[in-house]
């Protein structure tokens, strides 16, 4: 039956983000970085289980009339999908953009170092 599919899907995506989302609760706040990281993590793996959901709603054998409903339950998932990328998309660019500023700063020592030794 359609909607006893597609309720198993729904049911099962929401399982697996809230335990996806659930664990970011659990850090202290002085863990920032970390918990950046987690989050990255985070919203790419719900990424992949939206993803992952709307492949399984492809599979499933649509009722006559109801092809519009499924249409428009599939591109809500795919936005949510989307718009998680784009929230790693968001983030990852200023952490690479730190750590690329950080090894340059290391970089420009290592000569003035290897100076001091000789």
């Amino acid at each position: 039956d359609y909607s006893d599919e597609v309720s198993a899907i729904y049911r099962q995506t929401s399982e697996e983000l809230e335990h996806i989302f659930g664990e970011l609760n659990h850090g202290e706040p002085e863990e920032e970085v970390e918990a950046e990281g987690a989050l990255i993590t985070s919203l790419e793996e719900a990424a992949d289980v939206v993803l992952k959901a709307c492949e399984d709603l492809e599979k499933v054998k649509v009722p006559d009339g109801l092809e519009d409903l499924h249409k428009e339950s599939l591109a809500f998932f795919e936005g949510v999908a989307l718009s998680y990328e784009q929230l790693v998309a968001f983030i990852e660019p200023e952490e690479h953009h730190e750590e690329e500023a950080h090894d340059q700063e290391e970089h420009q020592e290592e000569p003035g170092e290897s100076e001091e030794h000789e």
